[in-house]
């Protein structure tokens, strides 16, 4: 037996984390191991030894940290602080640390298992046939770590010289940087860690390189003012070019900065250059240094900024030292940045990754997932229409057998009646007809017969018969009776077209019909007939087909004068149906839930379950709709809820590029702020370390001017990532984020250009009308589960237990707050409140209370005058008509040139605004706030979409009358500004009175009965008398 010690200075192989309930699992698997070293609390304390010191100790001394994952890690606490500071210590150095996460549970909960263990490649019991298979793959894994040790050493490759040369490509990629690109990528994350708070630039009179001014606090708590400036110094600068290098920072550090709310001094500040300056370098400058040194003005070099970087940023680091293009890491630190956070004081701009939960997908089929529930019942459905004779029999149909025909005339009838909704569903239908096929075929061939209104140009059509000039007419006047001739030839048309003439002309063109064969007998070669005509003609053998064969050629050779007998006269016959949906419906249901069954609840590169259910799903849910909507036939016994938004259908997609593998063309829908966006950021990001060429088009940088334009052309102006040689995107994979928010329709531009790329994909809202839709693969995004949205909150708190529980207690405590904080980008506004102790009740507080905070606030709290206008209401009234104004506009606008936005500026603030500089407020919303965002120089957004919609719910809500409102309710692009409306208002039962007082309107209820739901203080009988006539329309057609 081994000795029981915990002296084993000499490091340990193992070491193993497990919870208190999972004890007997522990020791099972440390007698495993043996005879490597392995440290087991149990077996390795001795009486007396302080656990708190010895356990920490042994940990950093190990090898690999062996966590036992189970239902009960979640509840103990002595585990996961040793699961963390394993994380950190791997993070800190693989190559010494190493984590393996071992599942004792068959089917793990993965939203709780502790973060960072999901990322790691684990051992699960189950899948290696017990404890013993983990230890013989625990085993094999020290085995090769020792290996690798043997063989590093053996290549004279220590730790230092990697070091080294992962420095060296740090320092290539920072120095491939210019200024703005080092400030943006490099500085920024750097203050943000080490010096947490606002930032804000200023810019100097005699310098065009603008100075990062960072407000935060030092380690005593009290504020410390910082200022940043990049310049390129080479190494070859001398003392002088040094200190006129510094001249501006060191100006704001010795005489302060002069803002609107009086001379603000800086603490500190740094003079930073990508270059390297060796010993030399620096004894040759030292006097200078010391000058700075003296002003506490400190000169940070390109060593110094990799150790900075390496020690606080190793993500940013990694990316850095990845990529060696400054276009690709600016693309990825666009994507992973979190902008939102800034705004609301955080550290600047946090990395996505740090709090992203892992995404799902869900089809938002609510009448499907009633359905495999049995909570919806199907009848047949029985009704009787008129169908027009022409609908139901064609020309080609009486050469046909009987049995043909009518097979032919009940699809017709079944087509006509369904309009074609029902087509790719299979449903058997009887059909009868309320008269006899013989009846039906002589009124058919009836209708061949002429009659007076069969004539376009009566007159015109005798002049013809007259001048008999071609084929036709020149035969038919050798089958006319002298008596007819003759009226014929005395006809000049001159005079009215009366008398015996048309009525002796249609009797005898009759007779004509059913006793001559016109094609066999007139010289029809040089006439335009259809080839199908000249087939059926060849085959004539009964009076029928004989008639209606002389009339569809006498159209032929009459275009002008005779109309067609499919379009003449509006005979019916009466068809009774019978749709047998029961009996398919059943069928069906039972399809679907075997598909579901096999569908996996994790996405793997093995994607043909989850496109088979969630094609399977979808072909359900529009079955139910065409039921409800077309035929008004299905009844709710009890409709789906989402419980805890779980749905019956719900796949996780740890590793993004598997979407990649569901289809060459994917469509990503979903609410707004379901993470639609993060999620086209987190594939772009994971294909682009895979180096992968990655192609990032947001919608609402398209200029209008571009409709019309190919997609190459938009994809070469507006997309972010590497540009492929000589316009070739076939390895290029193409992400568009924001169909909806285009200046125009994308979709036929799409379709005619996706093939040229590898792969594309396309996010858009569920509510947006695209024709992408039948022909991409859709796939939707779920809403967080109560568990993925506690662990959200946790990531997001990064430890804080009190903001954690006050997020938990408003969800449980406020309805609303609870179904809304489903969706992340609401989710991430309250946390973002919470921070900044505001605590909102329902959604619309959360927006109005974001800007509350944001436009000065969040200022005022803190005591920091950094603002040049303080006036909130102001502000508010101005980026209120801005969003009115751009989403008021034809071409769905996201953004605004900065000529534009001085004429809303100054039409909605009038003579206040004449008394205030623009270029302040702007100055303001942009960087003192982050209200707006310059997308680009010249060019201002609210960034995500559903902040300019609310700001545009409030401005209708405070200008626009009920029957102004009603007139927005048929636009899609109005559905979200409307629902803010609503919970702006609190009560629409106005608006509903007037819009059921019309049943025309009713085409809106569903958006009604969304907008009600924003507004609790809605009459309660106008919202019953809503969700009445959704639920019990009468039966029979729309």
């Amino acid at each position: 037996m081994k000795n029981k010690t915990n002296k084993q200075e000499e490091g340990w192989d193992f070491f193993l984390a497990h919870a208190g309930d999972d004890f007997a699992s522990a020791e099972t698997l440390y007698e495993l191991l043996l005879p490597n070293k392995v440290f087991l609390d149990s077996r390795n304390l001795l009486l007396g030894d302080d656990w708190d010191r010895e356990l920490p100790k042994a940990q950093a001394l190990s090898k690999i940290t062996v966590v036992l994952v189970s239902t009960k890690t979640d509840q103990a606490y002595y585990e996961r602080e040793e699961i963390a500071s394993a994380i950190q210590m791997a993070r800190r150095d693989n190559t010494k640390h190493r984590v393996v996460p071992v599942f004792l549970d068959e089917k793990p909960d993965e939203t709780k298992v502790p973060y960072g263990l999901l990322r790691k490649h684990s051992l699960y019991v189950a899948k290696e046939s017990g404890l013993d298979g983990v230890a013989s793959r625990l085993k094999e894994l020290i085995d090769k770590l020792r290996t690798k040790v043997v063989l590093a050493s053996d290549q004279m490759e220590s730790s230092e010289e990697r070091t080294l040369a992962f420095d060296q490509l740090l320092l290539d990629s920072i120095s491939r940087l210019n200024e703005d690109e080092l400030m943006s990528e490099v500085i920024v994350p750097l203050v943000a860690v080490l010096h947490p708070g606002k930032i804000d630039y200023v810019s100097s009179s005699n310098d065009a390189n603008a100075i990062l001014i960072s407000y935060g606090i030092d380690r005593i708590k009290k504020s410390h003012i910082l200022g940043v400036q990049v310049k390129p110094l080479s190494t070859s600068v001398n003392g002088t070019e040094l200190s006129e290098a510094a001249s501006s920072i060191r100006s704001i550090r010795t005489s302060g900065l002069a803002l609107r709310s009086g001379r603000t001094f800086v603490n500190e500040a740094w003079l930073v250059t990508p270059y390297q300056f060796e010993d030399t370098d620096k004894k040759r400058l030292a006097n200078n240094l010391r000058d700075l040194d003296r002003e506490n003005v400190r000169l940070v070099s390109g060593d110094e900024l990799i150790d900075l970087l390496r020690e606080n940023l190793p993500d940013v680091a990694s990316r850095l030292s990845k990529y060696s293009s400054p276009e690709i890491i600016g693309l990825v630190s666009a994507l992973a940045r979190h902008t939102e956070g800034r705004a609301f004081g955080f550290s600047t701009d946090r990395n996505i990754n740090s709090f992203y939960v892992t995404a799902a997908l869900s089809p938002h089929a609510t009448r499907a997932y009633s359905a495999i529930r049995d909570e919806i019942r199907v009848q047949d459905y029985k009704v009787d229409d008129e169908i027009p004779l022409r609908q139901l029999l064609k020309v080609t149909d009486l050469f046909n057998e009987r049995q043909e025909i009518e097979s032919a005339m009940k699809k017709r009838a079944v087509q006509w009646l369904t309009r074609g909704v029902l087509d790719g569903f299979d449903v058997p239908v009887d059909v009868k007809l309320a008269e006899t096929f013989s009846d039906v075929i002589a009124r058919f061939v009836e209708y061949s017969f002429l009659q007076s209104h069969d004539f376009l140009d009566h007159a015109r059509f005798i002049l013809k018969l007259r001048q008999a000039s071609d084929p036709i007419s020149a035969y038919l006047r050798t089958q006319l009776s002298p008596s007819l001739l003759k009226l014929i030839d005395e006809f000049d048309g001159t005079s009215a077209l009366e008398g015996a003439l048309p009525r002796n002309s249609i009797s005898e063109l009759n007779r004509i019909l059913k006793t001559t064969a016109i094609f066999e007998n007139a010289n029809v070669s040089s006439v335009r007939i259809p080839k199908t005509l000249r087939s059926l003609a060849m085959k004539v053998t009964t009076v029928e087909q004989l008639v209606v064969v002389n009339r569809a050629l006498l159209e032929s050779a009459y275009p002008k004068e005779l109309v067609k007998a499919a379009s003449a006269g509006h005979d019916e016959v009466t068809v009774d149906f019978l749709f047998h949906f029961k009996v398919w419906f059943s069928k069906l249901i039972q399809v679907t839930k075997e598909a579901i069954r096999n569908c996996p609840k994790t996405l793997t590169d093995d994607t043909m379950p989850v496109r088979s259910a969630w094609k399977q799903l979808q072909k359900t849910e529009n079955f139910l709709n065409l039921l409800a909507e077309h035929f008004k036939l299905m009844l709710f016994e009890k409709p789906f809820s989402e419980e805890n938004g779980k749905r019956p259908v719900r796949i996780r997609v740890p590793q993004p590029e598997h979407l990649l593998q569901l289809d060459k063309v994917l469509l990503i829908e979903g609410p707004p702020g379901c993470g639609k966006t993060t999620l086209s950021k987190v594939l772009a990001i994971d294909m682009l370390s895979r180096n992968k060429k990655v192609l990032y088009l947001p919608c609402f940088n398209i200029s209008a001017e571009f409709n019309g334009k190919p997609l190459e052309r938009i994809v070469e102006a507006f997309a972010q990532g590497s540009s492929p040689k000589a316009g070739d995107y076939s390895e290029a994979i193409l992400i568009i984020d924001g169909l909806d928010e285009a200046p125009y329709d994308l979709s036929r531009t799409i379709l005619s250009g996706f093939k040229k790329f590898s792969h594309l994909l396309v996010s858009t809202r569920k509510a947006f009308d695209t024709g992408l839709r039948s022909e991409f693969f859709r796939i939707e995004l779920a809403p967080f589960t109560n568990d993925e949205r506690d662990l959200f909150f946790e990531r997001w708190f990064d430890g804080d237990i009190d903001l954690m529980n006050q997020a938990k207690e408003l969800t449980s405590k406020y309805p609303d707050i609870d179904n809304h904080t489903r969706i992340p980008l609401i989710a991430t506004l309250m946390v973002g409140l919470l921070q900044n102790g505001v605590v909102p009740t329902k959604r619309a507080e959360i927006y109005g209370m974001r800007l509350d905070l944001l436009l000065s606030r969040w200022d005022r709290m803190r005591g920091v005058k950094r603002l040049y206008v303080d006036n909130p209401e102001a502000k508010r009234r101005f980026i209120r008509s801005l969003a009115y104004y751009l989403h008021a506009s034809d071409d769905r606008r996201r953004n605004i040139a900065l000529p534009e936005l001085h004429d809303v500026y100054e039409e909605s603030l009038g003579q206040w605004g004449y008394r205030t500089s623009f270029e302040q407020l702007l100055q303001d919303l942009v960087v003192g706030s982050g209200v707006l965002i310059e997308e680009r120089r010249g060019i201002y957004s609210f960034g995500h979409l559903t902040f300019q919609e609310h700001l545009a719910g409030e401005y209708i809500a405070q200008n626009y009358s009920i029957a102004q409102i009603a007139l927005l309710m048929d636009d899609d692009w109005w559905r979200e500004p409307l629902n803010f409306y609503a919970s702006i208002k609190g009560d629409i039962t106005e608006l509903l009175d007037l819009m059921m007082e019309d049943v025309s309107h009713m085409a809106y209820a569903r958006q009604l009965v969304s907008m009600a739901s924003h507004a609790p203080y809605t009459s309660a009988g106008a919202v019953q008398s809503l969700t009445d006539y959704l639920r019990t329309q009468p039966t029979g057609d729309d």
